[in-house]
């Protein structure tokens, strides 16, 4: 997604522990700084991924980086998401090989997980979302690392040729093909397009690794029976991190300042970096769409990347950028 400077505002310049003052940066490139008013390090992680980039930023008393846990959970989801890798499990789904899984694997955690997303935003939008839309996505030329190629627009008949692959009402899991087996179905060429909601769901995800990996373990026992046995507890309060993926953002407690994490959003305006306004954020996601970077011009009249299922058309609105806060930053950017 577009339109989202997600940067923190005012960086604190607070002395790094104990002696030598700036960040510092580590082996895996995490950069961290110190700040002696609250005996804690301040850490930032940042990357690439989906055809964009990625950051992390918490606070940490250790200093840690979890470069390799957000790592992980990046080349799991793109191993499973990614419409930029060909070997990945949507891209294999796409060119007809079809998708199977073990309904105890994390895999299908992921794919099941994702698709209640989209069912659910897809029955509320009255079809309006919908993951098919990849016929149409790559029809019209927004399609992975060329979205701009296009000379005029496709001819009508072509849009009618591939609407009767589009409807994610169609679409279904099999658990009656093989025991212990899973298997995606879809309309008879039919294709998925995850753009609209997997970088929400990497971000919800790193956000749950990372608040684990942060949170106090707490070691208590519980008795079964006559035995008494060990359990953990993590105590979630004192965490303290803002995940982006894309623009797409989770942000827990209070950032180094005290305050909410500031989150700037830029003003969609074509061409150049404006702030629109700066938004605040605790125990909330926040996902950002807009049609005024990713277009084409043919003959004076622009086509935005934000496709109607129904009509096979890029929509003509008015409205040029919308920011949707939520619970879930999967939902956040489905919206």
């Amino acid at each position: 997604m577009v339109g989202l400077l997600c940067a923190l505002m005012a960086l604190t310049t607070a002395c790094q522990a104990p002696e030598e003052a700036g960040p510092e940066t580590l082996e895996d490139g995490a950069v961290r700084l110190y700040i002696p008013q609250l005996d804690v390090w301040k850490v930032r992680l940042t990357g690439e991924t989906m055809g964009t980039t990625w950051s992390a930023t918490y606070l940490d008393e250790e200093g840690r980086s979890f470069m390799g846990l957000v790592d992980s959970v990046l080349l799991q989801v793109n191993a499973q998401f990614s419409t930029w890798d060909p070997n990945s499990a949507i891209s294999q789904f796409n060119e007809g090989q079809g998708l199977s899984l073990d309904p105890n694997s994390w895999q299908a955690d992921y794919w099941q997980s994702l698709l209640e997303v989209c069912d659910s935003v897809y029955v509320a939008s009255e079809g309006r979302f919908d993951p098919t839309v990849a016929p149409l996505v790559e029809l019209w030329g927004f399609f992975r690392e060329n979205p701009f190629t296009m000379k005029e627009p496709p001819a009508y008949e072509e849009i009618l040729e591939v609407l009767p692959r589009i409807g994610f009402g169609q679409m279904g899991w099999d658990v009656s093909a093989l025991p212990d087996s899973l298997r995606l179905i879809a309309n008879a060429g039919g294709k998925l397009d995850f753009s609209a909601v997997a970088k929400g769901q990497a971000v919800d995800l790193i956000a749950f690794e990372l608040k684990r990996a942060l949170a106090v373990v707490e070691q208590d026992s519980i008795q079964i029976g006559s035995v008494w046995l060990p359990v953990e507890s993590r105590d979630l309060e004192g965490v303290r991190c803002l995940v982006e993926v894309g623009g797409e953002v989770v942000a827990q407690g209070m950032s180094e300042t005290g305050e909410a994490w500031k989150i700037a959003l830029e003003k969609p305006v074509v061409g150049r970096r404006e702030l629109q306004e700066v938004v605040h954020l605790n125990g909330a996601a926040m996902a950002t769409s807009g049609n005024y970077r990713r277009f084409w011009v043919y003959e004076g009249r622009s086509y935005g990347h934000t496709l109607n299922p129904e009509t096979g058309q890029p929509e003509m609105t008015d409205l040029l950028s919308a920011s949707v806060i939520a619970n879930s930053c999967a939902y956040a950017d489905a919206y």
